[in-house]
């Protein structure tokens, strides 16, 4: 095995990970990219590991943490980790290791939902909803969220 050859592989991923972090199928990804064998290519992505530089559960964590944190959905957070190369079934787990639920979801809804309502008091109920209901959906919320965002906020909405 040239030493030469996985010495620039490693320098290439610690540069790589020196701006973002990365799930191990990106450095993979990226690795091919540059033309490294497979050989090379497991070899950096152990020792990588061995530092703790690439770790998919903690990337997971912090990926879905900060989505909700950005005002994405659920479904918009699962869809870019399997894009990421992130097993379906891990990031089921960590969401529920997380407690991340429906309610969750709908908190975080409803705060969008209550800003994107106030700028929009002009239009008609149809209008409105066309609008919030397209940018919640955009943003990886659930048809069911979106629904019962509007219902409480008509019941509101008749009790005044």
């Amino acid at each position: 095995m040239n030493n030469l050859k996985i010495k620039k592989a490693l320098e290439y991923s610690y540069s790589l990970l020196r701006n973002k972090d990365r799930t191990e199928n990106e450095i993979i990804s990226l690795l091919g990219k540059k033309n490294y064998d497979s050989e090379t290519i497991e070899l950096v992505i152990k020792k990588l590991k061995e530092k703790n530089l690439i770790n998919d559960e903690e990337f997971v964590k912090k990926y879905i943490s900060k989505g909700l944190e950005k005002g994405k959905g659920i479904s918009r957070i699962v869809l870019e980790l399997e894009e990421k190369g992130i097993d379906r079934t891990m990031v089921e787990k960590i969401l529920k290791d997380m407690n991340v639920t429906e309610e969750t979801e709908y908190s975080f809804a409803e705060k969008l939902f209550k800003e994107k309502i106030i700028r929009y008091n002009r239009l008609t109920e149809d209008e409105v909803y066309r609008r919030v209901a397209g940018f919640l959906s955009r943003r990886g919320y659930s048809s069911e969220t979106i629904e019962k965002l509007f219902e409480n906020f008509r019941k509101d909405r008749k009790n005044e």
